[in-house]
């Protein structure tokens, strides 16, 4: 994966999300998933130019020194190879390059990641509307949309996934499901939900406009 050619990426995601201050020396914060479906907690130093990450999806955890490039990208000094370079926006949003992720631990990877808001539970979701992004390692990879969840609970979305026209159906769709079976993490940062399929989709809340989906299957590490 050439690292340069996500950056437009980036830019598109976090655009209209400039800040007019420069940022701080403080530790910073992030939740991520993995383009292969893993879900991440990420926290950067920019005083000790380290960049600390647990994966919750395959249990990998690191902390890496890194070195800051000319054009702003990061090198990351991973003695284990695991994460690459990145990209970030400082207290928005970072991209990461990774080399082996997903439940084999050998797959390359784009990492989105956005600034952690507080906690979330269910009730932060109530009568609020949201973007999303979904990664997965089955049923057509990347998927964009949005998505409202009533008062009690019941959470309508609508979505295009490119996968659509590769397989002759339409890109575009909507459907709905129940918060009711929604676990939260003990760090507060993110909830879990077992689907019928036996996918677990791990979520977190950030930035009130927007949450994150990352899933994947047990049976088979990508599709």
């Amino acid at each position: 994966m050439r690292f340069h050619a996500v950056l437009l990426t980036g830019l598109l995601l976090f655009l209209g999300c400039g800040s007019t201050s420069a940022p701080g020396n403080s530790p910073r914060a992030y939740s991520a998933t993995a383009s292969v479906g893993d879900f991440l907690s990420i926290t950067l130093d920019p005083t000790a130019h380290t960049l600390a990450y647990t994966n919750v999806s395959n249990s990998d955890t690191g902390t890496i020194p890194y070195t800051v490039n000319i054009d702003g990208t990061y090198t990351l000094q991973d003695p284990q190879g695991v994460l690459v370079a990145a990209y970030e926006v400082p207290d928005f949003g970072m991209i990461v390059q990774a080399a082996k992720a997903g439940p084999t631990h050998d797959m390359p990877a784009l990492i989105t990641a956005v600034a952690k808001g507080g906690n979330i539970s269910p009730t932060t979701w109530a009568n609020q509307n949201f973007n999303y992004m979904q990664f997965r390692t089955a049923a057509g990879g990347m998927e964009v949309g949005s998505a409202n969840m009533d008062a009690q609970g019941n959470v309508s979305i609508s979505h295009y996934s490119p996968f659509g026209d590769s397989s002759g159906q339409s890109s575009f769709g909507g459907g709905s499901f129940s918060a009711s079976n929604f676990v939260t993490d003990p760090s507060g940062a993110f909830m879990t939900l077992p689907d019928d399929s036996g996918v677990v989709r791990i979520m977190c809340s950030e930035l009130r406009a927007a949450f994150l989906r990352s899933t994947q299957t047990t049976a088979r590490s990508s599709d």
